[in-house]
């Protein structure tokens, strides 16, 4: 069944780090020596992301820029990760509220621009009704 992983660029190996500490993704792979990452896996429950620094080929982008969105089961768990990262020093950019399409939902900006979102909003939840 196919899905979907997010690939995104970043600066350095700290902004991976900064990941697993503010958002409590948990690294599977990393490859790439001192501060490069040839290639990183981290997940988050069933969620999934790939990353990279830039390699400066034609097909490459910046690091920064991107925005993900990972679906939580409770609404006070949003609370605690926004709370854990802005102590980790992520920065808030939308603080944990109850969204008018359902759901409670926070949005924070990590070292490189990348906004992480974090919700109890499941489109698939929807389809199931």
């Amino acid at each position: 069944m196919p899905y979907v992983i997010p690939a995104l660029r970043v600066s350095s190996r700290a902004v991976v780090d900064q990941w697993v500490e503010a958002f409590g993704l948990h690294l599977v792979a990393l490859h790439g020596e001192g501060d490069a990452v040839e290639h990183a896996e981290l997940r988050l429950g069933d969620g999934w992301v790939m990353a990279g620094t830039p390699r400066g080929n034609e097909f490459d982008t910046a690091a920064g820029g991107a925005s993900l969105y990972f679906v939580l089961d409770e609404p006070a768990a949003v609370d605690a990760l926004h709370a854990r990262a802005v102590d980790a020093g992520a920065s808030s950019a939308l603080a944990p509220h109850d969204a008018d399409y359902g759901g409670r939902h926070c949005s924070l900006r990590d070292a490189d621009g990348n906004f992480w979102s974090f919700g109890t909003y499941a489109p698939a939840r929807r389809l199931e009704r």
